[in-house]
């Protein structure tokens, strides 16, 4: 994937959220998301945050939270989120074409995809992602180092059920490759639109 069109994607993304979180209620961005502690309008600021911070910048930002990389992230969404919901939003359009990324390309697409689900899953909203976006995806997760994703997925046979894509050997677990990237990436509420023998094994590593 270029890098012309990593960007073009992740644009794309962040259009098709923006529509959405322009419908939503100041009631629906202060419920939770699927990430622990975070509401809806802590997700957008997270996304705000990623979209104006550079390589450089993190680089700053480590040293002075020693070396803490939560900490970091928890700075860039109490500072993008300390406002109304609005404001949030406004903060979030506002970098919505911007090219700025505290991690590769790759990286911040998954970021984005991922993150706009962790927004769209509690709320009931779907998307019909394009296949070969994730397609990409799953081959950037299966191969990542971080994120805790190798340990879930070591020893399982990884299947798609809704295009031409798996990964590993051994038991299978097999459904829409969404629902794999998302368990990957340690969301366990997508356990339950998989299926298959390594199920239950992959249940215990999500869910311990």
């Amino acid at each position: 994937m270029s890098h012309e069109m990593v960007w073009t994607k992740i644009h794309d993304e962040r259009e098709a959220l923006l529509a959405e979180l322009e419908q939503l209620s100041d009631e629906q961005w202060r419920s939770p998301s699927l990430c622990e502690g975070w509401t809806i309008q802590d997700v957008v600021a997270h996304l705000a945050s990623g979209a104006s911070t550079s390589k450089a910048d993190v680089a700053k930002l480590v040293l002075k939270h020693k070396g803490d990389f939560q900490a970091v992230t928890d700075a860039g969404v109490a500072e993008y989120s300390k406002g109304k919901p609005a404001e949030t939003l406004a903060a979030f359009k506002a970098v919505l074409h911007e090219r700025t990324a505290p991690l590769s390309g790759e990286a911040m697409l998954g970021d984005t995809l991922v993150h706009a689900e962790d927004i769209r899953r509690p709320l009931g909203l779907t998307r019909e992602y394009p296949l070969e976006t994730l397609r990409e995806l799953g081959d950037y997760y299966k191969d990542s180092s971080g994120l805790g994703v190798k340990k879930r997925i070591d020893g399982l046979h990884l299947m798609a059920t809704d295009q031409k894509w798996d990964h590993g050997k051994g038991e299978i677990v097999q459904g829409p490759l969404l629902a794999l990237i998302m368990t990957m990436t340690g969301r366990a509420e997508y356990l339950d639109d998989l299926a298959g023998d390594g199920l239950p094994e992959y249940r215990a590593r999500l869910t311990k």
